[in-house]
């Protein structure tokens, strides 16, 4: 008997529950009959794998054809579905691999892990490859990056970075030219939560920012969510970059080796003992510091300086071993290790009639990460996963400054040595354990907690000595502030498909942050919702509240990582953020998308510098030269996206307004933020030519970065603090915080790539141009020496990157 409208709906409301308490149901006229049905429920547990390798694939797709009922992999492929005893047409399903298509008969508890294959670009029929689900997917404001578009993009000096491709992002932006950072939302980029394997970084810069520290080979996954995030995700307030590395090929040993116009790089993977263990590792090492130091000193004898000369190298490696117990036990050993170390050395003699001043400077700066994690997989039962990690996280920089000038005038020695050293680390150690639950195919539960401890370094020593007629002079100064601190949190998230239309993510973030005797407990609650208005458009939105006891200050310089982490404390809260986020969907055909969103983010407990103060030149701790204040962002963002085919990429555009009002900054008026920038427009294309060949290019623009800039000067006989000699000084004058503005920026970048395989593995070429059409882009301004005797201030554009090709060449095995 056919059902009448009501009673489909009637049937539909008593499937999802049933489905969710475990029951059964018979209609008997008008009585509802319920019973256990544990019984003659089955569960279907395992893995999603590439079959190439044996790598597991994290939010792989499980859909359970003609009922409705899907799921997703966890954080490490695995997936569990409790259904009726019978047979079922199973379709699993990736972004960028086959969609595999199976029937499983389940009529007893099974466990079975599912192995798809890459899919081949050259293949038009684009219904055998999956793709990413806008429309079925709950979660908003997400992308899932796909690794294999990122090696063929356009990269500086032929050094593929990941993290270029987030800057093409609505809603995210680039810091300064040629930086590997990013800001989104109207955000800083401390209020990016960046996790290696489940751990925290808190610098992701090589080459003073112009790459990251991220090697492409060894990562497996990168997902960047931008608002309504997971109740899981906690202590930052603008975005969670989530990378998980490779895990080892299970089927044989293989690797590259490669060569750019930056680096030179390895990468080995493969099985150790049988299946039960792999390992992958690589490494990079630059090989500028053979072309720089010869380079620099011919630079610097042009320049004036009788010699001296500048040096800079980084290193990194990626490490990662599993060992498969059995079934239901992995264990997964992590480390990543990175460095960078630049020396400048500048000599310079000079006479004046019997005088001769002869100085020399030596300016060092090093920085680095290191990160380790030892992490435990158990399948408790196969619809209960846990995962412990306990894991350790070190930043650390070091600047030194030495400056040495003698002057010697007949029989008169004068000496004079002025030293600087400054130190900044941050450091954690902790533990995490968290869960997976499957208890029916409608809700997916997670929940758990994290400890860490911090411990916070930060010091600042100069000595500055002048010996005249045998008579030494000594001023010297230090500031070292050494913080202990606990961060915690706890929580639990549900997502829930109510029906085929609508779908929820529900949670709760409940963290406290320990430090000099004061808490800072904060309950977060989140929440993000889909409503599939048919198969081709949905509706989404969400709302979150984040919490972030860590505060980044950065001096300001060129660009330099004078990075200086900071706790929360008695002196210095937390940061807030209220996110709201609304969005629509729309599904043209298959692999083509477009999204329109738009956000609105209160922020408060900003951190920043007083107006005139800075870490090196003022005295006293370093809660006394900051001050606190609110943010307000906003804005739309729009994408249109091709996923599958010969020809891939997007358009997108984001409007957006980013302001701060700080009460002891700019007269406690509104000023916008650093990086407010209105428009910002970037496209990407990558284009298939042949078996071997792809050309790849992107565009952006951008408004000019706001900046504070002088408006005049004027002397003034006084002595300013940090001036050693006290001689009369030029003042500047500084009127609106964040006033002016750059011009706006825009860049076109272009590569092609070659790949050729052989019997025993191949190899790939690759050419880019970075900035085709040589735009001179504005890096800093500076005052021009002839500006006008009335006082006010010309200044002077100065572009950092003119066009710069690069090249890579890498052989794999």
């Amino acid at each position: 008997m056919a059902l009448n409208f009501e009673q489909a709906k009637l049937e539909e409301v008593l499937a999802f529950w049933t489905a969710a308490l475990q029951l059964e149901y018979k209609i008997q006229g008008n009585l509802i009959l319920l019973s256990p049905a544990a019984s003659s429920r089955k569960i279907l547990s395992g893995y999603v794998t590439n079959q190439g390798d044996g790598e597991k694939l994290i939010g792989a797709n499980i859909q359970v054809l003609g009922t409705g009922i899907g799921i997703n992999t966890n954080e490490y492929g695995y997936f569990a579905l409790s259904l009726p005893s019978g047979t079922y047409s199973l379709r699993i399903s990736y972004v960028g691999f086959q969609t595999l298509t199976e029937e499983v008969a389940l009529f007893q508890d099974i466990s079975r892990d599912f192995q798809l294959q890459i899919a081949n670009v050259l293949l038009d029929e684009v219904s055998v490859v999956s793709v990413e689900d806008k429309v079925e997917e709950i979660q908003i404001s997400t992308f899932k990056v796909n690794m294999a578009l990122v090696r063929k993009l356009p990269a500086i000096g032929g050094e593929v970075d990941p993290l270029r491709i987030l800057q093409l992002l609505p809603g995210v932006q680039f810091g300064t030219e040629g930086t590997a950072g990013f800001n989104v939302r109207g955000g800083s980029q401390d209020q990016n939560l960046i996790l290696l394997d489940g751990v925290p970084m808190y610098n992701v810069s090589h080459l003073f920012g112009f790459l990251s520290v991220f090697n492409a080979d060894a990562i497996q996954n990168m997902d960047l969510t931008k608002g309504a995030f997971p109740a899981r995700y906690g202590g930052r307030l603008s975005s969670v970059l989530d990378i998980s590395m490779k895990e080892g090929s299970k089927e044989r040993i293989s690797g590259n080796v490669g060569l750019s116009t930056f680096a030179s790089k390895f990468f080995l993977e493969g099985p150790m003992t049988g299946e039960k263990m792999t390992f992958m590792v690589s490494a990079r090492r630059s090989f500028l510091d053979p072309i720089l130091v010869p380079v620099t000193r011919r630079q610097k004898i042009e320049n004036g300086a009788n010699g001296g000369q500048s040096n800079y190298s980084f290193n990194d490696i990626n490490a990662k071993v599993n060992y498969t117990f059995s079934a239901k036990d992995r264990i997964y050993l992590s480390i990543y290790q990175g460095n960078d170390r630049y020396n400048d050395n500048t000599l310079r003699i000079s006479s004046f009639g019997n005088s001769t001043v002869e100085s020399e400077q030596d300016v060092k700066l090093g920085w680095g990460n290191q990160v380790a994690s030892l992490r435990w997989n158990h399948v408790f039962q196969p619809t209960l996963f846990s995962n412990v990690n306990l894991f350790t996280s070190r930043y650390q920089l070091n600047s030194v400054s030495d400056n040495y000038v003698e002057i010697r005038s007949g029989s008169e020695r004068i000496f004079s040595v002025d030293f600087s050293d400054q130190l900044s680390s941050i450091r954690d150690y902790g533990g995490k354990i968290d869960f997976s639950y499957f208890p029916n195919p409608t809700h997916f539960v997670k929940f758990g907690g994290l400890l860490l401890r911090h411990r916070f370094v930060n010091q600042f020593q100069s000595n500055f000595s002048i010996t005249r007629n045998n008579q030494r002079e000594e001023d010297s100064s230090s500031l070292r502030e050494e913080n202990n601190a606990w961060e915690g949190f706890v929580f639990v998230e549900d997502e829930i498909t109510i029906n085929r239309q609508l779908g929820v993510n529900v949670g709760v973030h409940a963290s406290n942050f320990w430090s000099g005797g004061v808490s800072y407990p904060s309950i977060q609650p989140r929440a993000s919702f889909r409503w599939a208005i048919n198969a081709s458009n949905a509706i989404k939105g969400g709302y979150a509240k984040m919490t972030q006891y860590l505060h980044l200050l950065t001096n300001s310089g060129i660009g330099l990582p004078t990075d200086l982490w900071l706790g929360s404390s008695p002196e210095i809260g937390p940061q807030n953020a209220n996110q709201w986020s609304l969005g629509y969907t729309k599904t043209f055909s298959r692999g083509v998308d477009f999204t329109v969103e738009g956000f609105h983010k209160k922020m408060e407990g900003l951190l920043d510098f007083k107006d005139g103060v800075t870490f090196f030149l003022n005295t006293g701790s370093i809660s006394e030269k900051v001050t606190s204040g609110d943010g307000l962002a906003k804005g739309v963002e729009m994408m249109l996206q091709k996923q599958v085919g010969k020809t891939q990429g997007w358009i997108s555009y984001t409007w957006s307004k980013s302001d701060r009002i700080f009460q002891e900054i700019n007269n406690g008026e509104q000023f916008p933020f650093i990086f407010d920038r209105r428009h910002d427009f970037s496209a990407l294309i990558n284009q298939q030519v042949g078996k071997r060949w792809n050309l790849s290019t992107t565009w952006i623009y951008l408004t000019g970065r706001a900046v504070t800039l002088p408006v005049s000067t004027f002397v003034e006989n006084l002595v300013i603090p940090g001036d050693r000699i006290g001689n009369i000084a030029d003042l500047v004058e500084y009127r609106t915080r964040n006033a002016y503005r750059f011009k706006p920026y825009h860049r076109l970048d272009i590569s092609a790539n070659y790949e050729k395989t052989t019997t025993w593995g191949g190899h790939r070429f690759s050419f880019s141009v970075y900035n085709l059409y040589n735009r001179q882009n504005t890096f800093f301004l500076s005052q021009d020496p002839g500006s006008a005797s009335d006082g006010s201030i010309q200044l002077i554009d100065n572009p950092l990157f003119p066009l710069i090709p690069g090249f890579s060449y890498g052989i794999f095995f």
